[in-house]
């Protein structure tokens, strides 16, 4: 079973996949927020969304729990 979806960019003139990011879905950042309230994880929102970009590197440090 492939759960695995796919977003087209409708605005180009060819379709392209895109992979959700919190910048472009905004029901993305309401459940993660809520996710990290339920976790007390205490991330600020530049840094939880290189996170979940799959951008983290040595400049990111790992979650300080509150």
């Amino acid at each position: 079973m492939n759960l695995r979806y796919d977003y087209k960019n409708l605005n180009s003139i060819l379709y392209t996949n895109e992979k959700p990011t919190p910048l472009k879905n905004p029901k993305l950042i309401s459940k993660n927020q809520i996710l990290l309230d339920e976790l007390n994880i205490d991330l600020d929102d530049c840094t939880l969304t290189k996170l979940l970009n799959g951008e983290s590197s040595d400049e990111i440090e790992y979650f300080t729990m509150a």
